[in-house]
C-alpha cells in the first residue's frame, strides 16, 4: 500500500520477476444497446473463438438497432506456471475510427471508490457466465480511477455506416493482444415503412 494515500498498488510494480511471454486473450466481445447508462442494458456478445479470423479481425459487421452504444470485452491474462493460471488485464484500450476513446489501466486502488468498481463489470453476465466482463464506458458520475480518460467511452453512430473499433489489452510485460472489429447503427423499420 502507498504509506501517504493507503491505496493499494499492484504488486507487480515491486520488482516480481514472472516469465510471461504470452499475450493476454480476449475471449467474448459484447456491444451494450438500448439505454447503455441503466444498470441492467441489452448486451449483444459474441465468441471470439467463433469469428475471429487469423489476423485478429472478427469476420463479421456487428448491426445494432441503436445510435449509443457501449463496447465491453471478456479475457484474462495467460501465466506460464504449471498451474495454468489466469490473471486480470494490466491496461485496456478502446479505439473508434482511430482514435483512442478508453483506456483502462489496473496501477492502484481507491478504497473510497469501491462501489464504483462494480460499474467497470457487468456482474450479472459474470454470475451466469462465470467470467470476467470489462465495461469500457462508464457513465460520468461514476468515474473511477482506473478510468484513464477525460470522456466517458460512450460511443454515438451514425446512421448506416460501418464504423470501425480496435480494443488492445496488455499485461504488466506488455504483451499485447488486438482485436479489431466493425459495427454499424441501423435503425428498425417502423411500421409505416
Amino acid at each position: 500500500r502507498d504509506a501517504f494515500t493507503e491505496e493499494a498498488i499492484n504488486p507487480a510494480f515491486f520488482g516480481f520477476s514472472l516469465i510471461d511471454k504470452t499475450p493476454p486473450t480476449i475471449n467474448k466481445i459484447g456491444i451494450y444497446v438500448s439505454n447503455i447508462s441503466t444498470p441492467n442494458p441489452i448486451l449483444k456478445q459474441f465468441n471470439i473463438a467463433k469469428n475471429e479470423l487469423s489476423n485478429g479481425k472478427l469476420n463479421l459487421t456487428i448491426i445494432v438497432n441503436d445510435s449509443i452504444v457501449g463496447v465491453a470485452i471478456s479475457g484474462f491474462d495467460n501465466q506460464e506456471f504449471k498451474d495454468k493460471s489466469e490473471l486480470g488485464f494490466t491496461s485496456i484500450e478502446l479505439i473508434h475510427q482511430q482514435k483512442s476513446i478508453s483506456k483502462i489501466y489496473f496501477d492502484r486502488l481507491v478504497f473510497a471508490e469501491n462501489k464504483r468498481i462494480y460499474n467497470m463489470t457487468d456482474t450479472i453476465q459474470q454470475k451466469k457466465q462465470n467470467v470476467d466482463w470489462y465495461k469500457l464506458y462508464l457513465p460520468k458520475q461514476n468515474i473511477s480511477s482506473f478510468y484513464k480518460n477525460k470522456n466517458n467511452g460512450i460511443v454515438v453512430l451514425k446512421k448506416n455506416k460501418i464504423e470501425n473499433f480496435e480494443v488492445i489489452v496488455s499485461d504488466f510485460n506488455k504483451n499485447t493482444r488486438r482485436l479489431k472489429f466493425s459495427v454499424m447503427y441501423k435503425p428498425k423499420l417502423s411500421k409505416n415503412n
